[in-house]
């Protein structure tokens, strides 16, 4: 069986699970607003999650870059974008808020 096989096997049960009921269950304003909350919470923890993992990385090509400048300079690109990319979550949830006020 190839990892290709077993991973899709391994994840069949979460699509299965990730099925929702039949129907839309967004009726009212509010109900697409909770959705829209939910899925920029989730966006916003997942790109903090993964500038954890690339802060660490570009710290990790500081230490190892050997005083080689294009690899100095590749690990200072990888913490500006994760800086940008931090700074686009923090404006996802504040979007989400001014939707949210200007709705209400």
């Amino acid at each position: 069986m190839s990892a290709y096989s077993s991973l899709v096997l391994l994840l069949a049960p979460a699509t299965v699970a990730a099925q929702g009921s039949s129907g839309s269950s967004i009726n009212s304003p509010q109900k697409a607003l909770e959705l829209l909350d939910t899925i920029a919470r989730w966006m916003y923890g997942g790109i903090l999650a993964l500038a954890v993992i690339f802060i660490l990385l570009a710290a990790y090509n500081f230490l190892w870059s050997g005083g080689d400048t294009a690899r100095v300079e590749k690990a200072r690109n990888q913490l500006l974008y994760t800086a940008v990319a931090v700074g686009v979550a923090i404006l996802t949830k504040s979007i989400i808020k001014l939707v949210e006020i200007v709705l209400k």
